[in-house]
């Protein structure tokens, strides 16, 4: 459980999701990836404080600790993930200059030789790059991969990889194709988040990959409250507003056909 919220923290916006600074530093854990222990106890402070920081701080917080620890990988790939996030933040000319540029960033990673397709720090540099590159079917069809090879990670891969993916399809009016991709990503998410403890149900909640996965199913009236009462309240919200709308049910294709035919 607790290397499954670690990789919650560590998937695409879950920075600000759900916090597990709590999680066990073991040879198995990805903590354990940062091998200078100053460097680690930071990042984990970091992270502990991210749901209360703005993007920018939250940017230039990392970015400070990239520049006094710029041998730990993790730190930089973390760099560059949210470097890219906070570009989510911005128009649409930054978005995508920052997203280049953290693609740039995580380019030597992706390249790396790795000892094995399971490796943790190999995933989670895809896991970031697949994402800022508009890869989601490979992020998708990667964490199927991981899955299958039982290593760690892979349901958030899944989970964003086929939420957006799921997007792209409805954008182009492939219901029933984006329905489909929606539906397992769906899963994911619920297997995640146990949606009957109320801190993890939140958590949910406020996970937009998770509401589009809702409103792409047929459940469009629950996902629109969701996105109206929960998100929209959420501490990242308004920095968020414009990324946002590409979650929000009353845009999708799906949830617009269903009005349609119900006459709602």
């Amino acid at each position: 459980m607790k290397r499954r919220l670690f990789w919650l923290f560590f998937s695409v916006l879950g920075f600000l999701i759900i916090g597990c600074s709590h999680s066990p530093v073991d040879d198995e854990s990805p903590w354990s990836l940062i091998k200078n222990e100053e460097a680690r106890r930071k990042y984990m402070m970091v992270q502990a404080a991210a749901g209360s920081m703005s993007y920018k701080k939250l940017y230039f917080n990392i970015k400070l600790l990239n520049e006094l620890y710029p041998d730990e990988d993790i730190i930089t790939i973390t760099h560059a993930g949210i470097y890219g996030d906070y570009g989510q933040t911005l128009n649409e000319e930054k978005q995508r200059q920052y997203k280049a540029e953290a693609i740039q960033m995580l380019k030597p990673f992706v390249d790396k030789s790795y000892p094995s397709k399971i490796s943790q720090q190999r995933i989670l540099a895809y896991n970031q790059y697949y994402y800022h590159s508009g890869q989601f079917q490979k992020q998708y069809e990667y964490g199927k991969e991981i899955m299958a090879l039982k290593g760690q990670g892979g349901e958030v891969l899944v989970g964003v990889g086929g939420s957006m993916r799921a997007l792209e399809l409805d954008q182009n009016n492939k219901i029933l194709q984006a329905r489909v991709m929606a539906l397992e990503a769906r899963q994911i998410w619920e297997n995640l988040y146990d949606l009957s403890i109320p801190q993890m149900r939140q958590a949910a909640y406020q996970n937009s990959f998770y509401i589009s996965t809702l409103a792409l199913t047929g459940e469009c009236s629950q996902a629109q409250e969701v996105f109206d009462t929960t998100l929209k309240n959420s501490q990242h919200y308004s920095e968020m507003e414009r990324w946002y709308q590409k979650f929000n049910p009353k845009n999708l294709n799906n949830c617009q056909s269903k009005r349609q035919l119900t006459g709602q």
